[in-house]
């Protein structure tokens, strides 16, 4: 993989971790409609209940719960690709530059700041180094 890719890879870290967050917020409110539906369902005279929509609203709810449960998942597995990958790099250095920039979402002059170089040039070149370093592991070369 070359360089470019790798780096698009590494960021996609956090795309994931907002899609998962975006994922979250939308399974709390279909838990809090199907807890809805299901306590309208208790307060429902069993003779009232015979045509079946509120346990097929709730069987659509759980449908799109396990749905959203499945892309998190998915998710998680993406981002800890990406941890891996931060791992193969053969020092701390490069993987301390590679987890701040790509999980920490910090810019090379933040690095720079928070790590003992002199400059986000010095900053640049290691992270150059880190990303060329890293191997992703692909579901092909497992």
């Amino acid at each position: 993989m070359d360089y470019e890719k790798k780096v698009e890879f590494l960021k996609s870290y956090q795309y994931h971790e907002d899609r998962i967050n975006t994922l979250e917020v939308k399974k709390e409110r279909y838990e809090s409609m199907r807890d809805r539906v299901g306590g309208s369902i208790a307060r429902t005279p069993d003779n009232l209940n015979g045509n079946g929509s509120f346990p097929t609203a709730i069987a659509e709810i759980e449908r799109v719960l396990n749905n959203l449960t499945s892309e998190i998942k998915r998710a998680e597995k993406a981002k800890n690709r990406v941890i891996r990958a931060i791992d193969t790099a053969p020092n701390a250095d490069y993987r301390r530059v590679l987890w701040h920039r790509y999980v920490g979402g910090l810019t090379l002059e933040q690095i720079a700041r928070t790590m003992p170089y002199n400059s986000r040039h010095h900053v640049s070149v290691v992270h150059k180094k880190a990303v060329g370093s890293i191997r992703v592991v692909t579901n092909r070369n497992k």
